[in-house]
């Protein structure tokens, strides 16, 4: 090999430390063998935009794969210098032990850690967890305004390196003002975590807010996140610097259970662990995790995925309290990640199917089909388009049956690509992993990224655009029986509003609502016919001394309904806006599962409020124009509920005295809606309505 020696006298003058020996291999030696992230350091250091670690550990790759090579015989390095620590190693085998596993945990604090110290309880679960020699945990956090405080011992207002041990954690180095929300930062984590503790296999906790198909995580100082087409960069970027397959990505965050998720990471590792539905603020139970991984440190991604999920429900189930279930709501599932193609093919070859062969007279049942399938990310009313692959599989060819041998291949391939999954009582049809199909016109914005997954929402968005028909209604009032017909074969669901009848100026109190699918035989309702018999009750909350209605957006699915209150809640933190998520399934058997708080930052909150005796709860109304069809959502400011043992224990429906007046809304999936006159109703019950 031809060797030629280069002096080379590079004076760091915040280390003091002079390198000499320098030996390029003048044949393999070549710019393109040179990163383009080490060609951005320099220049980065020299521009102040990153730290000085981050300068020697383009150095130090540099040398690693003999790009150029040191005599380290000759070189003096002192002992505080930071190249002991970070720098140029002669054999990284004999300096850095390679062990069974290393944890990266990429902590955005946001609000999550400022307003509920969140982050904080995970890291005391990950210093409980007392990781031994066969397992690194090696964290980064920053991007909230969380301060040193109380139990809080890390300020996350610079990002930070961390190393866990069972005494605590290490700082390891501070970078100072950077924005997590971009595709660099992770990026730059990942190379240089799985660079400086190298490891039999990989773990990449990715922890925070979730956003499903919208990206992950949001920075609280840069107001910044990561979208699906950032976190594929930063996968990229490391996989080239790195060559690096992780064993589990996974999501300690809501929504990213998704198959367009699963796409963006199916290139990078073998499984992923992530959440349908919304994650309890809890989050994982880190000291399991890595208890386990102590105690079984060979063990597959596979198998410590199913740890990973029976934790998690255990610990959400035990952190519950009797009167409110978070877990009925909990999912979490291990997805093969090399399976991943084979499922876009089926649900390709589904999609492109319908889209090219369904007839415009089948369209409504195509509806009907999305609306009976599972669907996740609900608030205050509004779709997030998140749907359960399988269960759209299961429901499709009951109303449409020339789908069924293409959605049963979708299902099988479903089976195969979900190793493991768990899921509460009020999601059972959460098969492990969903996929965007907005079910409304009025669907949660979202910036869609296609990747690999067939665009055939766009195909129903179209359908659904085009619909300007709005049905129209024939009802007559014979005592608290509305009876008649109404036009329209896509009705999505009939809404009662309960209300205090228009006044002078045209304006008018909503109160309460109630909702029902257009083929609700039970309470009266089939497909172009009503005949609503009013029982007198409507949905309420109460304490010992009162009850209040409440006004509810409604899920109804296929096995289970679900309700969502908005409300004020005040306690010892404050005033928090908030939904309140009842399991209404059971008519006068309804099951609180907690209070989900309405995010400042536009994303779906990682965090389910327990209500405690005391707090003060004031549901909303709605306050509407009826001749302008302009509302605005108000608290009822002089009525509220106090918490105690009877708003727990008493029932969702209640009658009262006072006359209300009732219209009835008729709404198709397209958005366009019709109301019916307003019908006086006497309700002859127990509680005064305006009190």
């Amino acid at each position: 090999m031809n060797l030629f020696f280069v002096m080379l006298f590079t004076s760091i003058l915040f280390t003091g430390v002079v390198m000499s020996m320098v030996i390029i291999d003048s044949q393999a030696f070549a710019e393109e063998q040179i990163p383009q992230w080490i060609k951005n350091n320099f220049v980065w250091y020299a521009d102040e935009i990153i730290s000085e670690n981050e300068l020697l550990n383009s150095l130090k790759f540099l040398i690693e794969n003999k790009i150029i090579l040191i005599d380290l015989e000759d070189i003096d390095i002192p002992d505080r210098s930071k190249f002991a620590d970070y720098g140029v190693v002669p054999k990284r085998s004999s300096e850095i032990p390679v062990v069974d596993y290393t944890v990266l945990v990429y902590v955005v604090g946001s609000d999550l850690e400022s307003k509920y110290q969140l982050a904080t309880a995970d890291f005391k679960e990950m210093i409980q967890g007392n990781p031994g020699d066969s397992v690194n945990v090696i964290i980064e956090s920053g991007g909230s305004k969380a301060t040193p405080s109380g139990e809080r011992i890390i300020d996350f207002t610079t990002v930070k390196r961390l190393k866990v041990s069972g005494d605590g954690l290490d700082e390891l180095d501070d970078l100072g003002d950077k924005n997590m929300g971009v595709s660099s930062t992770l990026s730059d984590f990942i190379v240089w975590g799985t660079t400086s503790y190298p490891a039999e296999k990989y773990v990449l906790v990715l922890w925070n807010h979730g956003n499903g198909i919208n990206g992950y995580g949001i920075d609280e100082l840069n107001r910044d996140h990561l979208d699906l087409d950032e976190l594929e960069d930063a996968f990229s970027d490391a996989k080239k610097q790195t060559d690096v397959n992780f064993e589990i990505i996974g999501f300690d965050a809501c929504l990213m259970a998704t198959l367009e998720v699963a796409n963006v990471l199916k290139d990078y590792g073998n499984y992923m662990v992530a959440s349908e539905e919304f994650e309890v603020g809890y989050g994982w139970d880190y000291n399991v995790v890595i208890s386990s991984i102590n105690e079984n440190p060979t063990q597959t991604g596979d198998k410590l995925g199913v740890v990973i999920a029976d934790a998690f429900f255990a610990d959400t189930v035990a952190k519950s309290s009797p009167k409110q279930d978070l877990s009925r709501i909990t999912t979490l599932s291990v997805i093969d990640l090399n399976m991943i193609p084979t499922l876009n093919d089926s649900v390709n070859a589904l999609t492109a199917n319908i889209k090219e062969t369904i007839s415009e007279e089948d369209m409504p049942k195509f509806s009907i089909s999305l609306g009976k399938a599972e669907r996740y990310g609900i608030v205050k009313g509004k779709d997030s388009g998140h749907m359960d692959i399988k269960s759209f599989a299961e429901n499709i060819p009951k109303l449409v049956p020339q789908f069924k041998e293409l959605s049963d291949k979708v299902r099988d391939d479903v089976d195969n690509a979900i190793v493991y999954k768990v899921h509460g009582d009020s999601r059972p049809d959460a098969n492990g992993i969903s996929l965007y199909m907005p079910l409304t016109s009025d669907a949660v914005a979202t910036n869609y990224r296609y990747g690999d997954v067939s665009s055939v929402n766009l195909f129903y968005s179209d359908y659904l655009e085009r619909d300007k028909i709005t049905p129209s209604q024939h009802l007559t009032q014979t005592d608290k029986l509305i009876s008649g017909t109404y036009d329209g074969d896509d009705v999505y669901e009939i809404t009662i509003y309960f209300t205090t009848g228009l006044d002078d100026s045209g304006l008018v109190k909503i109160i309460s609502s109630d909702e029902f699918w257009p083929y609700d035989e039970q309470w009266g309702f089939s497909y172009g016919q009503i005949n609503y018999d009013w029982d007198g009750e409507i949905p309420s909350i109460c304490d010992e001394d009162k009850c209040i209605p409440i006004y509810a957006e409604y899920e109804w699915g296929d096995k289970v309904n679900l309700a969502y209150i908005p409300v004020l809640i005040k306690n010892d933190q404050g005033t928090i806006q908030a939904d309140l998520l009842y399991d209404i399934t059971n008519v006068y058997g309804e099951i609180l599962i907690g209070a989900y708080p309405n995010s400042e930052e536009g994303v779906f909150e990682k965090n389910l409020i327990t209500l405690q005796n005391g707090d003060e709860i004031f549901p909303y109304i709605e306050v509407n124009h009826w001749d302008t069809d302009t509302f605005m959502m108000v608290p009822e400011d002089s009525h509220s509920i106090i918490v105690t043992d009877k708003f727990f224990n008493s029932g969702f429906w209640q009658k009262y005295k006072d006359p209300v007046e009732l219209v009835i809304e008729v709404c198709d999936y397209s958005g366009n809606c019709t109301w019916s006159d307003f019908f006086e109703m006497n309700a002859d019950g127990k509680y005064p309505l305006f009190n």
